[in-house]
């Protein structure tokens, strides 16, 4: 898996933030994941940031299976894959071979590690977070959907469904932000997802904004939209125990 990596100008290890990007109509064409709105907050405060492409988006090797509703493929407990246990897809398996390597760089820390999921991203990462991986703290999710639209519709029962499901096997805490004014996540969904979610044991904070843009699908993108969500982000790194304070210059600015 091809990666862009974003690092501190000094002295490591890190902690990481692994960014878990979305999907377009055609994955083929879809441009290298570089997000450099959330990597300069990120970076500016200690962090390395770390973007890898899943297989069969822009250049990478192999194809992109559409596994909206069906998970297939499980990890066990010495993190080998196995066909046994139907709670996680062929992405979340990438994943999880991603960020074995990439802990490896010594520029890494890692016993801190938080994903960061963006739309289509949410789903593998969700699955991740089932596993009990070492150093493996939290996960931010952007406006994610995946698990409601199987049929390219809105599924309420696919949303409850999954929310049930996964709210019993992730036991690490999640931020879920969402945008009021999304053409592509619907209210109803999300919040079905999340209540079924947190109904059942599940950990997260649900928090929906107003960026001063016009698509908020793109908020995490977007300069002017990070007064708005920055608030909440640096909110639940103080809760993990992570840094927040601005350390580094970085290009652009940290806000």
């Amino acid at each position: 898996m091809p990666y862009t990596l974003f690092l501190p100008d000094g002295p490591g290890p890190f902690p990481l933030i692994v960014f878990n990007h979305g999907v377009s109509i055609d994955p083929r064409s879809q441009a290298t994941a570089r997000p450099l709105v959330l990597a300069r907050q990120m970076v500016a405060r200690g962090y390395a940031v770390v973007a890898p492409m899943r297989r069969g988006f822009a250049q990478t090797q192999g194809s992109y299976r559409y596994n909206y509703c069906v998970y297939h493929r499980g990890i066990d407990v010495d993190g080998l894959g196995t066909e046994k246990d139907p709670g996680m897809t062929d992405e979340t398996f990438d994943l999880h071979a991603f960020v074995n390597e990439i802990v490896g760089l010594r520029e890494v820390d890692r016993s801190r590690i938080v994903l960061v999921s963006q739309s289509g991203g949410f789903a593998p990462v969700l699955g991740y977070m089932t596993m009990p991986r070492s150093g493996a703290l939290g996960y931010i999710n952007f406006v994610g959907g995946g698990f409601s639209y199987c049929a390219r519709k809105d599924n309420l029962a696919l949303a409850r469904q999954a929310g049930a499901a996964l709210g019993q096997k992730v036991k690490r805490p999640g931020l879920w932000i969402y945008s009021r004014q999304d053409s592509f996540v619907s209210a109803a969904t999300y919040r079905v997802m999340f209540d079924r979610f947190v109904s059942v044991g599940g950990e997260a904070t649900l928090v929906e904004l107003n960026p001063p843009i016009d698509e908020g699908h793109y908020m995490i993108g977007e300069e002017k939209a990070v007064s708005t969500w920055w608030p909440h982000v640096e909110g639940y790194l103080r809760h993990l125990g992570l840094p927040t304070e601005v350390r580094f210059v970085v290009a652009g600015g940290a806000r």
